[in-house]
């Protein structure tokens, strides 16, 4: 998690995770860090945020973009992040290629089981790892 650390380091950091569990976490480490807190921690969604246009210095999208498995999705959410951010503000976001399979399937081997094959082939086609196996 880059929010508690970006707090430490001075920045009046808001969280939004759609995962309940995340945010009470998240609230539970804030309050351990009296010195520098979260500003807010809250269960929403990257799609739809709640600031105003042009509202916020920086926006750091790390995770809708791998879990949102829609197109319009990931671009919605681009979108409301471009949205807030006001000009001349830092929009960051982390995606995974839907290369990321193969390259590790080749680095470590995995593609030597054609179950992983099958994944990481899925994975190019679709753009949407799934890993019916259960196996890490």
């Amino acid at each position: 998690m880059y929010a508690l650390p970006l707090a430490r380091e001075g920045y009046s950091v808001h969280l939004i995770d759609p995962v309940p569990l995340h945010v009470d976490q998240a609230r539970e480490a804030s309050a351990l860090q009296r010195d520098a807190p979260l500003t807010s921690a809250e269960v929403g969604d990257a799609r739809r945020l709640a600031w105003d246009d042009d509202s916020v210095e920086a926006v750091l999208i790390l995770g809708p973009l791998y879990h949102l498995t829609s197109k319009e999705d990931r671009l919605q959410a681009l979108r409301e992040a471009y949205r807030v951010v006001r000009p001349g503000g830092v929009l960051a976001a982390a995606a995974i290629s839907r290369f990321a399979s193969t390259y590790d399937g080749l680095l470590r081997g995995f593609l030597e089981d054609p179950r992983f094959e099958e994944i990481a082939e899925r994975d190019v086609r679709e753009g949407q790892h799934r890993n019916p196996t259960g196996r890490p």
